[in-house]
């Protein structure tokens, strides 16, 4: 790609090599993801309330379909996560190589789409085995995706040390021991932790507003409405139409939770050039 012209404040002496972001993202992201993992299958969280077996589908599979795919598009779509998370870390570290993201933000950003990455797996995980601990990682691996966009926002709005990052985080992530306590704790804690997103990153627009990051904003707040109503009404959708049983609603939400994923990556990039550019500029730095 061509190199990106920007303001004299933005451009850097040299070339932003995007491996220091992307390696702190790893080193903070996978070993974290990975003793979640181990204490979900140490038998800890058996006792959890959880949605096992093919009877919480909608979805059936076609005859012509092998029998080791019971879901088949609810098992491809969880490629997209894997793909939209890696679009994105390529986009960023480009604009980390030209200077239009910083280092800091581009952390941020890896950091967010390797967990993105890495739940596509976890969601293959669970639609194959169907066991307790992958439906519990799965449960619990979501808690983090929302705390970290509250975290990203008040980064952005000044507000958020790194050891107050790292404090929230673990928050969240301490939050799931709710499930220990209460059969609605899983329910209770993903509500708590939507209005935190949410709330995070409607005070970082009110700081720096423009009609690019509002619709974004809206989308994202859409998206994960839809993600959410949409698999609560997986096997009420299949009595208005046959077509439910194969296009289920269990399906629909996982693209939600995508177009979701891929809003809040366009909100906090528009945020940047809202910061520190003009606006007019984000489809200049896209268009190459």
């Amino acid at each position: 790609m061509p190199a990106y012209r920007v303001s004299n404040g933005m451009r850097k002496s040299a070339t932003n090599p995007p491996w220091t972001a992307l390696q702190r993202a790893f080193i903070t992201v996978i070993p974290a993801t990975v003793v979640m993992i181990l204490m979900s299958c140490s038998g800890l969280f058996s006792t959890v309330t959880t949605e096992l077996g093919l009877g919480h589908y909608a979805e059936k599979r076609p005859s012509w379909f092998p029998e080791f795919l019971p879901m088949p598009l609810n098992t491809i779509i969880n490629v997209g996560y894997t793909l939209c998370g890696l679009h994105w870390c390529f986009f960023i570290a480009e604009a980390n190589r030209s200077g239009i993201v910083k280092c800091n933000d581009a952390f941020l950003f890896f950091a967010f789409n390797t967990m993105g990455c890495l739940y596509g797996f976890v969601q293959l995980y669970r639609i194959l085995f169907q066991t307790q601990s992958s439906a519990v990682i799965d449960q619990w691996y979501t808690l983090p995706f929302f705390m970290l966009v509250f975290v990203w926002a008040e980064t952005f709005r000044g507000k958020c040390s790194q050891q107050k990052c790292y404090k929230l985080m673990l928050a969240s992530v301490s939050s799931y021991l709710l499930t220990l306590f209460t059969s609605i704790g899983f329910e209770i804690a993903l509500g708590c932790h939507i209005l935190i997103a949410v709330t995070g990153a409607v005070l970082l627009y009110s700081k720096y507003p423009s009609e690019d990051t509002l619709q974004y904003i809206v989308l994202a707040i859409l998206s994960c409405t839809g993600f959410v109503v949409l698999k609560l009404l997986d096997h009420h959708l299949v009595e208005l139409h046959w077509i439910f049983s194969y296009i289920s609603g269990h399906l629909l939400s996982k693209i939600c939770d995508i177009l979701q994923f891929h809003f809040v990556n366009e909100f906090f990039f528009g945020m940047i050039f809202n910061k520190v550019l003009d606006p007019a500029s984000i489809d200049k730095f896209k268009m190459r």
